[in-house]
């Protein structure tokens, strides 16, 4: 992730410096570099084709970080317990859920990428 970091760092203008704009622009005055580990973690988790869970911490920015990923790219949805009810169509979308959100019936989405919050791992699975 490094390597492709600096490869973007390299360049002008890029996907990755658009959603970091995106991350500012949706924390606006709560914006700070210490959130930056949340935006690499959901960043890599969605340019890497991962599947599964995501470890992190609480007040980590986490749902920032998500939310600007989907001002990002089209393919991304957020389903929170709030968004579930209304959920957009899913079918070919990289579904970010919160924990204990469950995919509405009938949708056939890309990938599922659950976030789990580590404080709510039993101490002996960590």
């Amino acid at each position: 992730m490094r390597e492709e970091q600096a490869k973007r760092k390299g360049a002008s203008s890029t996907v990755y410096e658009e959603y970091i704009e995106n991350v500012k622009r949706l924390a606006g005055d709560w914006y700070s570099e210490e959130f930056r580990l949340a935006n690499d973690i959901i960043y890599g988790a969605y340019s890497s084709g991962a599947e599964g869970a995501i470890y992190v911490g609480r007040a980590m920015g986490t749902s920032t970080s998500v939310r600007a990923l989907e001002a990002t790219f089209k393919d991304v949805v957020y389903l929170t317990r709030e968004s579930r009810r209304s959920a957009p169509d899913l079918n070919g979308k990289v579904v970010f859920v919160d924990q204990d959100v469950e995919i509405p019936r009938g949708h056939r989405i890309k990938r599922l990428l659950k976030i789990v919050s580590i404080e709510d791992v039993p101490s002996h699975d960590k």
